[in-house]
């Protein structure tokens, strides 16, 4: 008898040579060993293969399924297929290729051959006129197992069919077995040789001692009639404990603590059962199995039950690694794509606070980012004030959000030390005094820091209404938090210095007044307004009267200590929305909108007023009253452009002087 030849079709190359080197151990031919569908359907013509292994994931165009179905359909040649794990769609192709088998990886090499096997005797019993003898026009179960002779050694192989349809793992059926038929003889034609019971019962006995599965031959009382010893290994018990025993004394099944389903009165009745359990063997131990009990009839009457048990132990370890495996990058793959999520949003929050010019719009971005930063807890960006004595919540989210809104910065125990502050137990944590009374809160105080001087704190606390295994911040929030904390911290000190070069680029350093180039812009703008609106616009021009004899007499440093004075005067007595400036030297401008000439006159009069009662104060000595210039121009009365108002309120204004100082003189209308 020529040896099978085996053409391999795997595409992991250890796999594959591992594959090869197995098979040839067992004593096969393999012609060859491919990797694509394409490949295999070529070789299998050039060769002509006994039986291809086929594994169903294959890369390139064609897979194993499809390869199956060309090789089967036009040459004829059975397929195994291979696999380690298919969805059920592609369960159902493989299915319907109708293949001779499947192999889990991994697999042991008893498996491998009783597989190959199994496949090429159902392969030739198909082209056999036995099959047509028995009348079998359905589909046929087929399995082969060598009997043993006298001196051990193995010779003819004994062959059984069974009429069977597509029977899925769990569910039993109506069977027909046809029972032992023939020995087939190697090198010699198929005979039918018509076996007295004895015999029969000589080679039931020979086919279950050399099984290469754990198998039992039970009576129709459930006693054991013949065992092998890979029963009794599997499940750790002696040939002399296993014979006479009933099935349901030796072994129990694990989930349930009672008899095992191979012996269920649905069996008993001629019912096929094909499944996989867990059993529990004599020491206490637990073994997974896969199960098949099979009914035997002779003329129609039971006879006995022939169950056999495959350790399945190794590949539901490996099913159970392989899901826990997929479990843990399901795991990783969703905090992958957290962390991607929150990198985006952060990047997002970070341009928006770039674009933001002032602490406010900051503010407002802050609280909308940290509620999709941080969707399952409350918080707040606290922020130092400008004498660095209170901090004040400027940006919440969250609710319930516990602690103060205004707090001194030694509550916080982040911003005293410089240094991230979390507290997960608050029973027995350093909790800071700005939680207030209610402090049964995990939370994170990140310090914010900018330019080598306190910003202000990031708070994140938990939800107060979180249970338990809840009520803590992951290791992966806080990281978080401390990230998100010095973004804001690098966008609220960029803010703070563009609004410091700002402020020293539109205010005069010794006034703090707005100087003349911001004075001409907000000019220009507010009439553009006024117009638009058809509303009134005021300007008041003042000039110091004989400030130059004041600066002969007390000093230039007294000169400027009267400025600032006049400075923090004009301050004081303007409204919000009023613009004033140092125009230069001692000349200062009023821009008054919405306001009428009769109001913008009386305004100018109560300046002129109030400044003879001003008292300035230089080293200790008082300073003598000066008295105030003022010119006065409003739109449009007076003109609508930038340089008609300045002239008109400067002209009025030189008119005051000419006409004896101290006075307010309002410009001539245009014509």
């Amino acid at each position: 008898m020529s040896t099978p030849q085996i053409l391999v079709v795997e595409d992991e190359g250890i796999t594959a040579m591992d594959l090869e080197a197995r098979l040839k151990r067992l004593g096969y031919s393999v012609p060859a060993v491919v990797s694509s569908g394409e490949e295999a359907i070529l070789r299998a013509e050039e060769t002509h293969p006994d039986l291809v292994l086929m594994d169903i994931v294959l890369r390139g165009q064609t897979d194993g399924v499809q390869a199956a179905q060309e090789l089967q359909s036009r040459l004829g040649i059975p397929v195994v297929y291979l696999t380690a794990y298919f969805d059920d769609a592609t369960l159902e192709r493989a299915k319907a290729t109708e293949p001779f088998g499947y192999i889990i990886k991994p697999f042991k090499d008893i498996n491998l051959r009783t597989s190959i096997e199994i496949a090429l005797r159902r392969h030739e019993a198909e082209n056999a006129w036995l099959v047509a003898r028995h009348g079998v026009e359905s589909p046929v179960q087929y399995s082969v197992t060598p009997v043993a002779d006298k001196e051990g050694n193995n010779g003819d192989a004994v062959s059984f069919f069974e009429a069977i349809d597509a029977v899925q793992v769990g569910e039993t059926q109506r069977a027909e077995p046809l029972g032992v038929s023939e020995t087939l003889v190697p090198s010699t034609p198929l005979s039918v040789v018509e076996l007295k019971l004895a015999e029969r019962m000589g080679l039931l006995e020979a086919l279950v001692q050399n099984s290469p599965l754990a198998t039992v031959v039970l009576d129709p009382q459930q006693r054991v009639l013949i065992c092998n010893p890979v029963f009794g290994d599997l499940f750790l018990y002696q040939r002399q404990e296993i014979l006479g025993h009933k099935l349901g004394e030796l072994i129990k099944d694990y989930v349930t603590g009672t008899d095992t389903i191979e012996v269920s009165p649905s069996v008993l009745s001629g019912q096929v059962l094909r499944t996989t359990g867990r059993r529990c063997r004599s020491d206490g131990t637990v073994v997974d199995v896969g199960i098949c009990g099979v009914p035997v009839f002779v003329n129609g009457k039971l006879e006995g039950v022939y169950v056999v048990y495959q350790d399945i132990t190794e590949r539901r370890r490996a099913e159970e690694a392989l899901q826990q495996g997929n479990a843990v990058l399901r795991g990783w793959l969703q905090a992958l794509e957290k962390r991607s999520e929150e990198t985006t949003l952060l990047n997002e929050m970070v341009e928006l606070l770039q674009t933001c010019v002032s602490a406010e719009e900051a503010y407002a971005v802050v609280t909308r980012s940290a509620q999709q930063l941080f969707p399952s807890e409350a918080g707040s960006l606290c922020v130092l004030n400008a004498s660095q004595n209170l901090v004040e919540a400027v940006a919440i989210w969250g609710q319930p959000l516990v602690g103060e809104r205004v707090f001194a910065p030694e509550d916080c125990w982040a911003l005293r030390r410089g240094q991230v502050h979390a507290v997960e137990d608050p029973a027995s944590g350093l909790v800071c005094r700005h939680l207030g009374v209610f402090r049964g809160v995990s939370y994170l105080c990140v310090p914010m820091m900018g330019q080598g001087e306190a910003l202000g704190v990031l708070h994140v606390q938990s939800g107060s209404g979180a249970v338990e295994r809840e009520n803590h911040l992951t290791d992966a929030q806080q990281r978080l938090a401390v990230n998100t904390a010095g973004h804001i911290a690098l966008a609220l000190a960029n803010l703070r210095l563009r609004e410091t070069l700002r402020m020293q680029s539109i205010r005069d350093p010794l006034t703090g007044l707005f100087n003349r180039r911001y004075m001409e812009e907000s000019l220009a703008r507010e009439l553009r307004r006024a117009a638009r609106n058809q509303r009134r616009l005021g300007a008041i021009m003042l000039d110091l009267d004989k400030f130059k004899v004041f600066n002969d007499t007390y000093g230039h440093a007294a000169g400027d200590a009267l400025l600032r004075k006049l400075g923090g005067f004009l301050r004081s007595r303007t409204r919000g929305e009023d613009i004033a400036c140092r125009y230069g030297g001692e000349e200062f401008v009023v821009i008054l909108p919405e306001a009428s000439i009769e109001v913008t006159q009386q305004r100018a009069e109560q300046l002129r007023e109030e400044f003879k009662f001003l008292t300035v104060q230089h080293r200790g000595q008082t300073l003598g009253a000066l008295t105030l210039s003022v010119g006065v121009a409003v739109f449009p009365e007076h003109g609508t452009t930038v340089e008609d108002i300045l002239h008109a309120v400067d002209t009025a204004l030189y008119r005051a002087k000419a006409e004896g100082r101290d006075r307010v003189v309002t410009g001539k209308a245009l014509e």
